[in-house]
């Protein structure tokens, strides 16, 4: 037998792929009960075994036998639960035991077929990488490792054309002729709760130099700005001289919900008409130079579902770049950002004003193309409270800027809304007359599970307003505006390097490259964070390993349920598990109902840090209009350092105070602790998606628990005191609610009330139970 194996000519790790595990793999599908293709992926595996190597037609009998294994198993699963529905629920029954280990058999197989198409995944994509970037490209593991993910299981024509299109793009930002990079910049880093008063600050700060007779010009870019504080504050300024231009994000129908009654599909679309009412109050505003431009998503990325998701203020020569929206709630996550003055400021906003030319004048075609909009119109779409008062403000007005959507608590007050706007509300909804009362009254008092579905007329009002907004933004006086915008100062004014990513294959490098360059640490506070990302940081690691050396990688992945019931980050995280990555979930306090997110898109490593909008998945880096900034942490650039060591201060922090470490393979294994042995394996990973929602079900539990005691402190008149004190300052409600408590509390005590809910708890027990059975029973367990 052979040491060194190949498929296809692809060499694979014969540290994953060795005799033992081919000998294992084929007594596993010997004894698999599926005998059609059994034969040939038997000649396959064996003769992998005795000769080194086999054609990829040969196995493909492997992959073809692994289809009728794995639905063999399933068959076997959904007799085993249709068994213990019947037979009262009885785990003891001697027929589950039978049938358990029926698929504990076919588990074994299926495990074995797993881990060698993973080595083969991977290693086929660092043999394409290799061809594709030639001899003296230096980080080419990490790029394999990420590309591996990044594209489909089987690498083809198009993953070798994404691949060297990545490959060109970072040769030419290592040569550094590439146009990320902008040097001789200021940067203040303002993460956390400094965020938003961040936003604060500038808007305040055009304010002021507006009344003083030096009005600042304003370019933004957001996929949220809807706070009516912020779009006050952005109307005053430009009342008082600014000139105000903006590039917005019009919605579109995403993610649809699925109906728990009636299993249809329907669409919540509250923001649509929310962020027609901004645009809206912002061309209404008499006597500023205002303009405004709608992002056209079908015209630019095709696809019209493709999100424009920047986050750029630009006032006067200063640039907040951030992953934070500018709607109400956005200030209370963990997020991060930088103000940035110098050659760096003047590019961003040179792309902002590139993509506002690109927005001048655009339709419902260039934003949305007639396919999608005809959705508007057909598909379910439902409202609550925000959703219904939107369209109907926005319908007989809207209010001036900066005015909040109109207040409603009862079903009288949303009707006067609805009679004001000429329409009658009943029209307006789908709702069975008997719940109607129910339903709507239930809205009107803001209970935010609850949504209507829009009635032909609602649907109608809907497409209205947001034809209405289109129209407002097509005049002469908003187009003539729009092409009127100068850029900050590029002058040199500091020492800090920043590289920009603008195009998506800037901003695959711009991380690939931050994780290349890491020596000591890498720290990873991420709203999303898949498996491509998370291969980069394996190959990372393993090739620090190599060379003798140990690199400290942490990421924390945001907790919050997605209406599924589960989270996009289950599979990054689950590599990472695997792989040895010290992984946990976050675990947030909140301040009232809605929920606190880890919404940063933030790498941070010795050697800089990465922040901005983008998501470390597919859509962030590949799909949607996104844009980041690599900050260098140059040891001689003493204000660079600094933000180094509070961008680590804080990240710690939260690692250490605001997080949960059950891994959902743990906890599955424990739920499969008496499972026959043969097959375990298998069995745990098939119940870690579960049990990552029971984990998420549980950080839930505490996090709603948090928001209720939180809320509870605002009859206290001191702590009241001390909040209206923060919220002068400019800190969001949530950060400032937060802030309180640690004052008045003592940030010792606040955790310690935290740590001593019920619900904590119970997260607290169930960790405990499954270190104590790990550490009994280790492996064997």
């Amino acid at each position: 037998m052979a040491d060194q194996f190949s498929i296809g000519g692809v060499p694979l790790d014969p540290k994953r792929v060795s005799k033992p595990f081919l000998r294992d793999m084929w007594k596993a599908a010997k004894n698999a009960e599926t005998t059609e293709g059994k034969e040939a992926a038997l000649k396959a595996i064996e003769d992998l075994g005795k000769n080194g190597e086999i054609s990829a037609e040969d196995f493909a009998a492997v992959d073809s036998f692994r289809k009728g294994v794995f639905g063999e198993y399933r068959s076997d699963k959904d007799r085993f639960w249709e068994t213990w529905r019947a037979n009262g629920k009885d785990f003891k029954d001697p027929k589950l035991q039978a049938i358990r280990e029926e698929m504990g058999v076919g588990g074994a197989f299926l495990m074995q077929d797993q881990k060698l198409q993973t080595a083969l995944r991977e290693a086929t994509a660092l043999s394409a990488v290799q061809a594709l970037a030639g001899g003296s490209f230096g980080p080419t593991g990490v790029v394999a490792g990420y590309a591996a993910y990044a594209n489909e299981r089987l690498w083809n024509k198009a993953a070798d054309k994404k691949t060297e299109a990545l490959l060109e793009t970072y040769k030419a930002y290592q040569s550094g002729e590439s146009p990320m990079i902008t040097e001789g910049n200021s940067v203040q880093q303002v993460h956390r709760e400094e965020l938003w008063r961040a936003l604060d600050t500038l808007t305040n700060k055009a304010v002021d130099a507006g009344k003083a007779g030096k009005p600042l010009p304003i370019t933004a870019q957001y996929y949220e700005l809807t706070s009516p504080d912020m779009v006050g504050k952005l109307a005053t300024a430009a009342k008082a001289g600014s000139k105000l231009r903006l590039n917005l994000d019009g919605g579109r129908l995403s993610y649809p919900s699925k109906d728990k009654e009636t299993g249809k599909s329907y669409f919540e679309v509250d923001d649509i008409p929310h962020k027609m009412r901004t645009v809206l109050q912002f061309t209404g505003i008499e006597g500023a130079d205002v303009g405004v431009s709608l992002f056209p998503a079908k015209q630019e990325l095709d696809d019209p579902t493709d999100l424009m998701h920047r986050k750029v203020l630009r006032v006067g020569d200063e640039v907040l770049m951030s992953g934070m929206n500018a709607n109400s709630g956005s200030g209370e996550n963990i997020d991060a950002g930088y103000i940035i003055q110098g050659p760096a400021a003047a590019r961003y906003t040179e792309n902002v004003r590139r993509d506002i030319k690109t927005s001048t004048g655009v339709g419902t075609e260039e934003i949305w193309g007639a396919k999608h909009f005809e959705q508007f119109q057909t598909e379910d779409l439902r409202v609550g409270r925000r959703g219904i008062t939107a369209i109907l403000d926005t319908l007989s007005g809207p209010s001036p800027a900066g005015q909040d959507l109109p207040p409603t608590k009862t079903l009288a007050d949303l009707e006067a809304l609805a009679k004001k706007a000429g329409v009658d509300l009943k029209e307006m909804v789908d709702v069975p007359a008997a719940d109607y009362e129910k339903v709507m009254g239930a809205i009107a008092s803001g209970e935010g599970h609850v949504k209507a579905s829009l009635s032909e007329t609602g649907k109608k009002k809907l497409v209205e307003v947001i034809e209405k907004a289109i129209a407002s933004t097509q005049t002469k006086k908003n187009k003539e505006a729009l092409a009127d915008i100068d850029l900050p100062s590029d002058k040199k004014v500091g020492k800090t390097r920043v590289d920009i990513a603008d195009q998506p294959s800037e901003r695959e490098v711009l991380i690939l490259n931050a994780i290349n360059e890491a020596e000591e640490y890498i720290y990873i506070p991420g709203f999303v964070v898949t498996r491509a990302v998370a291969g980069a940081l394996v190959a990372k690691r393993d090739e620090m390993e190599a060379a003798g050396k140990k690199l400290d990688i942490r990421v924390m992945a945001d907790s919050g349920i997605y209406p599924d019931g589960g989270t996009p980050n289950s599979w990054g995280v689950n590599f990472l598990e695997d792989n040895g990555i010290a992984t946990k979930w976050s675990k947030l306090t909140r301040t009232g109902w809605h929920d606190r997110k880890i919404h940063a898109k933030q790498l941070m490593t010795d050697k800089g840090e990465v922040a901005g909008s983008t998501n470390f998945s597919k859509k962030g880096l590949q799909e949607n209009w996104e844009t980041s900034a690599y900050v260098h942490f140059d040891p001689k650039d003493k204000e660079a350092i600094d933000n180094r060591e509070a961008s680590k201060k804080q990240f710690l922090d939260l690692w250490d105070n605001d997080s949960y470490d059950l891994s959902a393979k743990d906890k599955a294994a424990y739920g499969n602790r008496f499972a026959p042995e043969v097959g375990r394996e298998w069995a745990v990973e098939q119940d870690r998606e579960y049990n990552t929602k029971l984990i998420l079900e549980g950080l839930q539990s505490y996090e709603i628990a948090t928001g209720k005691m939180v809320e509870g402190f605002m009859s206290d008149a001191d702590y009241k005191a001390k909040y209206d004190k923060l919220i002068e300052k400019g800190y969001s409600e949530g950060d400032a609610a937060i802030l309180a408590a640690e004052e008045k509390f003592g940030v010792e005590k606040f955790r310690e009330m935290r740590d001593q809910l019920p619900a904590n708890q119970e997260l607290l027990k169930d960790e405990a139970k499954i270190e104590a059975w790990k550490k009994k029973y280790g492996d064997k367990g």
